[in-house]
């Protein structure tokens, strides 16, 4: 994934949950997505991906 960047409409704000996130992974490696609540963490996870992080 390289520059990702999600945005999204609540009920009072637009809030930009992720901004040019860059990465990647490599086959038979784990990694942990770490952060403070409301920090993007699922947003991230569902961008570019269809949702499905594990294959």
């Amino acid at each position: 994934m390289d520059d990702v960047s999600y945005v999204y409409k609540n009920r009072y704000q637009t809030v930009q949950a992720v901004k040019n996130v860059s990465c990647a992974f490599q086959q038979g490696k784990v990694y942990a997505l770490v952060g403070k609540s409301g920090s993007g963490k699922t947003a991230w996870t569902g961008t570019g991906t269809d949702g499905r992080m594990w294959r």
